[in-house]
């Protein structure tokens, strides 16, 4: 193994995150959405930033809720709001919760950085708004595109209660298969 190419394998990982959500996203305008089930998508969108060095807690899931989706494009965005989340604070946990209420599902995403800050607060959803270093200010845009365009529910951002930010994706709810 090159350790010439390390520095690069991050934004490597993270062209590759965008290149899924713009197919994710091309494919959810052509394909049919289906009966899905949400925790095995939220569980490998997880299992994928643990591998990457991550600390993601699942601290409540409710394992039956479904919605009707492109697992493609859910898994896209949940990656994208966990890698914003790691990234406002990489030695915090992050925690990921799903419920479900009759209507809607909803998968929170909590993180314990400084919070949302207020020079990109207003454009939050729009392409290349960042307050990071080297970032490219994509992740939040295509999340937004996935979840709205794609499965008809809303995402959106708030600062937590006891610091840090709250990412909730609220989908409407599929029915049960029979």
């Amino acid at each position: 193994d090159d350790d010439r190419f390390e520095p690069a394998r991050p934004q490597i990982r993270r062209v590759d995150g965008w290149v899924c959500s713009f197919v994710a996203i091309g494919a959810g305008t052509a394909a049919e959405p289906a009966q899905l089930v949400v925790a095995p998508v939220v569980e490998d969108a997880v299992l994928e930033a643990v591998q990457q060095g991550a600390n993601v807690e699942v601290t409540g899931t409710d394992s039956g809720a479904t919605v009707l989706g492109v697992a493609a494009g859910l898994r896209a965005a949940i990656s994208n709001l966990l890698e914003n989340a790691v990234q406002s604070a990489p030695d915090e946990a992050v925690d990921v919760a799903i419920s479900a209420d009759d209507d809607r599902v909803r998968i929170a995403i909590r993180d314990r950085g400084p919070g949302l800050p207020e020079a990109v607060r207003e454009r939050l959803f729009s392409p290349h708004v960042t307050d990071r270093p080297g970032g490219a200010g994509m992740g939040l845009y295509l999340a937004q595109r996935l979840v709205t365009d794609v499965h008809g529910g809303t995402l959106e951002l708030s600062d937590a209660e006891d610091g840090g930010t709250l990412a909730v994706i609220e989908l409407p709810r599929g029915e049960p298969e029979a």
